[in-house]
């Protein structure tokens, strides 16, 4: 039923040409609805976590290590739609749980 509804609301929020209507905070949240997230890799300690996020045309490679959030759309800034999903399943900022 959810699949059902999700996927009604996701068409309609495009324009004729195709583009999404969505913003990439509205993006993040349906990705994880649909379970689009695959977390391969998280080090709590090191404040490492890497995952696969399965995009509207493809699946990004997304996560954080030491020289801060990367992802590989061609969005290239922290707020893209992928790195917020990631954000949004993550507990910690990398560090914050030893000082």
């Amino acid at each position: 039923m959810l699949a059902a509804l999700v996927q009604t609301r996701r068409h309609s929020d495009r324009t004729a040409e195709g583009v999404s209507c969505e913003d990439a905070a509205t993006k993040a949240r349906r990705y994880l609805c649909e379970a689009r997230v695959r977390v391969l890799y998280c080090d709590e300690e090191a404040g490492a976590i890497e995952a696969e996020v399965r995009g509207d045309g493809r699946i990004y490679t997304a996560g954080r290590d030491y020289e801060g959030w990367h992802c590989g759309c061609m969005a290239r800034t922290e707020g893209c739609a992928h790195l917020r999903a990631l954000r949004l399943i993550s507990v910690l900022e990398p560090g914050q749980a030893l000082r």
